[in-house]
């Protein structure tokens, strides 16, 4: 969840991050388990899926995708963070194998072809320097049919998030996705009351 503290807004200048992401009032305005009811209910069971958790963070996402069977390759680039994840998945008692952690790079999905079946991106995709090169090397590594989830803050004011100079509006999102090659499948801007949620799958016969 760490992407470069240059772009970061009020809500992320807090050196502990783990004090702001693992913040209970997160769960409220977030609500991870209705949004995981509700990717399943569009894309799905999670059980037995390979998803690439990008940008982490604290593991908030990881470690509910491996109590619902899916297999977690989480990614950040901040090296606290990372050690917050390695602490948490042992002291759960989860294998590595269900739960990996990789230190990533800001301007590069570190995968290896076909090596997931879904991408997901909470609050990170506002943060990567080059968007659309980004969604072009992640293009070429993830299989046909892969979705990639973004959870992204609202065009709006709220009581938290970055402002709202740092805010993607959804049309923009479609945008970048289209010219690297993907294209929308769902946009839901009211299930969460901060943020929209956004899928998209590889445009099929794109010579890109």
């Amino acid at each position: 969840m760490a992407w470069g503290q240059q772009t970061r807004g009020l809500h992320m200048a807090h050196k502990n991050w783990a004090v702001i992401l693992e913040n209970p009032a997160r769960d409220a305005y977030q609500r991870p388990e209705q949004l995981l009811d509700w990717i399943e209910e569009k894309l799905g069971p999670l059980r037995g899926k390979r998803i690439y958790d990008l940008g982490a963070g604290t593991g908030y996402y990881a470690w509910r995708l491996v109590r619902r069977g899916a297999m977690v390759i989480a990614m950040d680039i901040d090296d606290a963070l990372i050690k917050y994840m390695e602490r948490r998945r042992d002291s759960l008692g989860i294998p590595s194998t269900q739960w990996e952690i990789r230190k990533g790079v800001p301007d590069r999905p570190l995968l290896s072809p076909q090596e997931v079946d879904m991408v997901l991106m909470v609050e990170v995709y506002h943060h990567l320097p080059n968007r659309v090169t980004y969604l072009r090397q992640l293009r070429a590594v993830l299989p046909d049919l892969a979705p990639v989830v973004l959870v992204e803050w609202a065009p709006r004011e709220s009581p938290v998030g970055p402002p709202l100079s740092q805010r993607i509006f959804p049309a923009q999102v479609e945008m970048e996705l289209n010219a690297a090659g993907f294209e929308l499948v769902l946009l839901e801007e009211r299930f969460l009351p901060y943020h929209y949620v956004l899928i998209a799958r590889k445009r099929r016969n794109d010579g890109k």
